[in-house]
């Protein structure tokens, strides 16, 4: 794409004028003075770009570190969860039910054999009879005593096609083999690989060599293949690599001078390693060396070296302001070019034609995630130049953020110009995309304002165009919107919320900030066994705010902690009145946020209040989903650890909405699953042989988990839940959400049945 213009034109400003005392001053100066200045100058500009370059992709190497690790976690755990699905098939192994496994969790092959050896099941009915011989993978497992293991990618036996294979134990000697074919893995792992962020890098022809450096100080990874596992800091060329800030130094690469850089690469707060690269300073040199040379004593001489030195600053600062002004991956202006263009428009105040269309890919983050950074990559330069080529004759294009992109409209007539952009921006851009062999949509939104000469700061534009592509999809099909001020209405509402939300948290009693409580029941005893607190918000100003509202309003304004702390407080308050009521053995179900669970204070203070309380807590059971375990697994998981060793219990709630690996059920510090009500309501519709609802209160139960079954609303799902053996209910069929009064009520109720 040819963006020179636009760089030249920011350019043309600074450099229309030469001042004339520039020959004087020049000349006064020694040429010590001045090679010693020149030398600085452009050392410290290739310094500055070499930091920019090694940090730009010290970070692409983060992501793809993190990628990596996470690529070969799924495809591991993805071939044991396989195994532990048809474990839980208790014996059960036909070919359809095989088959729709292997469909569900995308993997190749599954083969069942017995305690001989001998296949006797599989998911395309292949090889059945088919007998592991000494020596075979197949064989060494089945004599082995393990109860799992992962191959690495091999040769199938028979059809002589590259897999890798899971084994996984199933009792009386039975057990399993599952496979995902090593293309399907290649394509998965392909997209996150260092070495090829490093040749990208060594493409640059100004950069000699990009080398990886692990914490042990080993080279890794470079483009010098003779560095592999050499041991960095054994050349004098070489400086500390533990070093914990960005360092750089000059000092000869294979004969010639050359300029290193160095830049830690971390992940999670962990040093990973050491980012570097070689850059040549042979045209630096040649170029300081050339300014030097024309810098003579006379003043025909140091007029020319004036030109040349401006020229060389200009050409340096054409390279600057393109870095500062271009976006590397798309190669059109960027947020920083747009942000300038807005500026201009805000100061005249005079553009009462001129409209922003803010365009978004929905879609963008979840096609970057399946298909891996690489790809989002190349659907982004994919978008930028079919926009670019569209429009960029009539209109000015930018990357305003990772995949939003904006198109600037200088002069149009009505909204009807605007409306008939729109479409053709929609229509400019590829429908569908081909990725690892599948066709998925590309959905593109559209925020549009009319800047008029309304608005005096950028941030404005910028804002209203963002609340306008919010609104995009309100109405069904709409592929985009105008900015109106009815829809600040939006963002005053949420405004309104916060300010009762936090009157409420300050005093819940004249706030309306009050918790109702659902009764959970023993399956086998019909009793009351605990209740779930559940927190209402009913303002005097608002009237009642749904809880979904009001706690996604408190987690975006980051005031969960105190509402947290208050629902902990009042719940155990109940449960202490349960107990003083003569009623033991009753629990208290809690839901708690990520932001509790980040919170040092949380356990602590949660102990305090229980000792207070005189609670024990085996009868606090304390209630995080799914998604929350997922975001941040390990630092989760600990927490969860820390607080099962007070004696409380954890429950992890909405089971089966956040894709979690069965085979990471064990490893979790958890007591309690509650099956999300999704899987529930299929009950009443779904042939029961099809529904995998028994299955997992049969995996669980294996774990020592006690299950929860939640929204159970009609005796059907009651019935079949109970001939699973599923440990509690929870839901309308029961019961709906209680007040204090009622819930004591109840439990008094129970009392006088069981007296």
């Amino acid at each position: 794409m040819d963006t020179d213009y636009k760089i030249k034109s920011k350019l043309r400003k600074k450099y229309t004028y030469i001042p004339v005392l520039s020959v004087g001053v020049i000349f006064v100066f020694s040429i010590l003075i001045m090679t010693s200045t020149i030398r600085s100058h452009y050392y410290e500009i290739l310094r500055n770009e070499s930091s920019r370059l090694s940090k730009s992709y010290a970070h692409n190497l983060e992501i793809a570190a993190e990628a990596q690790e996470m690529a070969n976690e799924i495809m591991d755990q993805r071939l044991m969860g396989t195994g532990e699905m048809v474990y839980s098939f208790n014996g059960e192994f036909s070919e359809t039910k095989l088959k729709e496994v292997s469909e569900s969790l995308q993997v190749d092959d599954i083969y069942v054999y017995d305690e001989n050896g001998v296949i006797i099941s599989s998911n395309n009915g292949k090889y059945i009879g088919w007998v592991a011989e000494p020596g075979h993978p197949v064989h060494d497992f089945m004599i082995s005593g393990n109860s799992s293991h992962i191959d690495q990618i091999r040769p199938d036996s028979e059809s002589g096609e590259l897999f890798k294979y899971g084994y996984y134990r199933l009792g009386n000697g039975y057990f399993v083999q599952t496979g995902i074919k090593a293309l399907r893995v290649q394509e998965f792992l392909g997209s996150f690989n260092t070495q090829k962020l490093l040749d990208q890098m060594h493409s640059d022809g100004h950069v000699l060599k990009a080398y990886f450096v692990n914490t042990s100080n080993v080279i890794v990874g470079s483009t010098d293949i003779s560095d592999y596992g050499k041991t960095f800091g054994g050349n004098s060329s070489d400086e500390a690599s533990d070093t914990p800030e960005d360092s750089s130094w000059i000092a000869d690469y294979k004969g010639e001078e050359s300029f290193y850089v160095t830049t830690p690469v971390v992940v999670e707060e962990q040093r990973i390693g050491t980012l570097g690269f070689v850059h040549s300073l042979k045209s630096t040199n040649e170029t300081i060396n050339s300014i030097i040379f024309l810098g003579g004593g006379l003043l025909l001489s140091i007029a020319g070296l004036i030109v040349i030195f401006n020229r060389s600053a200009y050409k340096n600062d054409e390279k600057l302001t393109k870095m500062a002004y271009i976006d590397s991956l798309t190669g059109i202006p960027n947020h920083a070019y747009l942000m300038d263009e807005l500026k201009e428009w805000c100061s005249k105040g005079s553009y009462d034609r001129n409209a922003l269309l803010l365009i978004n890919i929905s879609n963008f983050k979840a096609l970057n995630m399946a298909f891996g950074y690489d790809f989002g990559d190349s659907v982004l330069k994919r978008v930028a130049e079919q926009l670019y080529d569209a429009f960029d004759k009539k209109y000015d294009i930018f990357r305003f953020a990772s995949d939003r992109f904006v198109l600037l409209v200088k002069s149009y007539k009505d909204r009807n110009d605007l409306n008939l952009l729109a479409e053709q921006i929609v229509n400019s851009v590829d429908k569908e995309i081909i990725a690892h062999g599948y066709t998925k949509a590309l959905n593109l939104n559209i925020g549009i304002v009319e800047v008029g000469g309304r608005y005096r700061d950028p941030n404005d534009i910028i804002r209203d165009a963002t609340i306008a592509l919010d609104y995009v999809g309100v109405v069904e099909s709409e592929l985009y919107s105008y900015y109106e001020y009815s829809m600040m209405e939006g963002l005053k509402r949420d405004e309104e919320i916060e300010a009762e939300l936090i009157k409420a948290i300050l005093n819940p009693s004249e706030g309306g900030l009050h918790l109702v409580y659902q009764p959970i029941f023993d399956a086998r005893t019909n009793k009351i066994s605990g209740f779930e607190a559940l927190a209402r918000l009913n303002s005097p100003v608002l009237g009642p705010i749904s809880p979904i509202e009001f706690i996604a309003i408190a987690e975006r304004r980051r005031l969960m902690v105190q509402l947290g702390n208050w629902i902990v407080d009042t719940a155990l308050l109940f449960l202490k009145d349960i107990e003083n009521q003569g009623v033991s053995g009753v629990k208290i179900s809690i839901n708690i946020s990520a932001a509790q669970l980040q919170d040092k204070s949380f356990i602590p203070r949660l102990r305090r209040v229980m000792a207070e309380t005189r609670i024990k807590p085996s009868n606090v059971e304390l209630e995080v989903t799914e998604s929350i375990i997922l975001d941040n697994y390990e630092e989760i998981n600990l927490s969860l650890g820390q607080l099962r060793k007070e004696g409380v219990t954890i429950a992890v709630d909405d089971f089966g909405t956040g894709y979690s690996s069965f085979s990471r059920l064990n490893q979790l510090n958890i007591d309690t699953i509650k099956i999300d009500k999704t899987f529930i309501d299929r009950i009443t519709n779904t042939p029961h042989e099809m529904l995998l609802t028994g299955d997992i209160i049969s995996l669980c139960h294996r774990l020592d988990l006690t299950v929860v079954a939640e929204g159970v609303e009609n005796d059907v799902q009651a019935a079949y839940l109970l001939d699973h053996n599923c440990d509690k209910f929870q839901g309308y069929l029961f019961s709906k959400p209680l007040q204090f009064r009622e819930a004591i009520y109840i439990l008094r109720d129970q009392i006088i049945r069981d007296a």
